[in-house]
């Protein structure tokens, strides 16, 4: 067999290798399941903060509906009311661990910097997770809202900015996301835990729009853009509604489903033409 022969079966056999690999790599859901994780962390934070914000501590409510929600978690405002200057600090303190209404666990301290009211175009939010842990994720980074005003359909929207977003999962793997999007207030403004008790809380929900990008727990970087806007209700953990679009590095580009609208968590994840059930966070 002459040498030239020999190098081309050598250049068949690794192409072979090699594609076979990338499929078996294009099959791999981590990156989709570990987007999801870090951004069920962050909404995580977002949410827990905007109940406190726009209840209790920043709107003028009662406080009977946050604790309903979460537990006991000790909640500081600097300067206190009835004292209505800004900018306030609010620490919500969740100790060595606090079960919420759905029986999640959260521990350590969420720190939020606020320049006005919630509702108030041009307010700014600045979220600092400290030692923060929900069911053992540990999430750290710095989360920016910034009230933009309303839009066509009267809705509030918010510009929302994760910054060195990191989430460390109970087996010490490391997550690594950031990103840029914005959230339109599509229901629930008009009530609250005054008017309408818990269900004035939880029927809140928001369409998320915009990308991302991050890098997940076996090193490869990726970068997400929404294709169907992300529906996220306070009623649920999970994004509930909308599609997206990942593509990880030197990898074929994946659409992640999060369904019709039911609170679960489920999602499905296409490449290649094939379809694989996934579990979020």
């Amino acid at each position: 067999m002459s040498a030239k022969i020999v190098l081309i079966l050598i250049s068949v056999i690794v192409l072979s290798v090699t594609s076979c690999q990338k499929r078996r790599l294009n099959r791999d859901t981590t990156t989709s399941i570990d987007m999801s994780i870090a951004e069920g962390g962050f909404n995580d934070i977002q949410k827990v903060s905007e109940d406190a914000i726009k209840e209790a501590f920043l709107e003028g409510k009662s406080s009977g509906g946050f604790k309903d929600i979460y537990g006991s978690p000790m909640v500081t405002v600097t300067p206190a009311w009835p004292d209505s200057s800004f900018p306030k600090d609010i620490l919500i303190d969740f100790g060595t661990g606090t079960t919420d209404w759905l029986g999640h666990n959260r521990s350590g301290v969420l720190s939020i910097h606020a320049t006005g009211m919630y509702k108030d175009s041009g307010a700014v939010f600045i979220i600092n997770p400290s030692n923060y842990y929900v069911n053992d994720y540990r999430v750290e980074g710095k989360k920016t809202i910034l009230n933009t005003g309303r839009n066509s359909n009267g809705n509030i929207n918010y510009s929302v900015v994760v910054a060195d977003g990191r989430v460390t999962l109970p087996f010490s793997d490391v997550i690594f996301w950031e990103s840029n999007r914005n959230r339109e207030w599509v229901s629930g403004e008009d009530t609250d835990y005054v008017t309408d008790g818990l269900s004035g809380i939880l029927d809140d929900s928001f369409s998320i729009t915009g990308k991302g990008s991050g890098v997940n727990r076996l090193g490869r970087a990726y970068s997400v853009s929404i294709i169907n806007p992300l529906i996220f209700g306070f009623s649920c953990r999970n994004i509930q509604k909308g599609v997206l679009e990942i593509a990880p590095n030197e990898l074929d580009v994946r659409t992640v489903d999060y369904g019709s609208g039911t609170c679960d968590n489920d999602a499905t994840v296409t490449v290649d033409n094939r379809t694989y059930n996934i579990k979020l966070w």
